[in-house]
This record gives structure tokens, sequence and C-alpha cells, in this order.
């Protein structure tokens, strides 16, 4: 964690943010991983669809983490490092909220 951007990254000079992880592509898989899961837990979607849905998000994050390589803002290992903690996090946060839901009784109307 913490390694260095890749040496030319088009930023300001004065920016000091580590590249690894890439919080880009934490935060596109973060929200793939969280949708995905509660595609497949929350009944009534039907399974083509939820498929159909699924690979849209991760072709599209996949997509947008593999243009910040591309692009030199990151190395491959830093978009990779991001993409998988951003996922595993996706699934756990939907997972944990999905299984102690948050009681809105005494939240005045």
């Amino acid at each position: 964690l913490r390694e260095e951007r890749p040496d030319g990254a088009p930023l300001n000079p004065e920016t000091k943010d580590p590249g690894m992880p890439s919080s880009h592509a934490m935060s596109l898989f973060f929200l793939s991983g969280y949708l995905c899961a509660a595609a497949i837990t929350w009944s009534g979607f039907p399974p083509l669809g939820i498929a159909a849905s699924c690979a849209g998000l991760l072709g599209f994050a996949s997509y947008a983490a593999r243009w910040r390589v591309t692009a030199g803002y990151h190395t491959a290992p830093q978009v990779i490092v991001g993409s998988i903690l951003g996922g595993i996090n996706g699934v756990g946060w939907q997972r944990l909220t999905d299984a102690h839901p948050v009681s809105t009784d005494s939240l005045p109307p």
C-alpha cells in the first residue's frame, strides 16, 4: 500500500496522493459489488436481468479501471488491488446491512 504512482503520471506536481490502491477502481467496484449482491439477494428480479445488470456494471467498472492504467494515472497492480478491495467491501457491506437492517421506528414521522 501507499505505492507511488507511475513516473510521468499526469497529476498536479503538488499532489502527494499515493497510487496504491486506486481509489477510483475501489469506488467503482464497491458500487458494482454492492448492487450485484443486492440484486441477487432481493427477490423479484429475473435471473437473466440480474446477470445482464451485473455484467454491465462489472464491464463498465473494468473498462474505467483499465482506462486509469492506459492514461498513466496508475499501474496495473494498483488498479487490481483497488478493484479487489472495493468489490469485497461492496459485497460485504451489502451482506452486513441486509442481515442487520436499521430500524426506522424511532425516527419522527
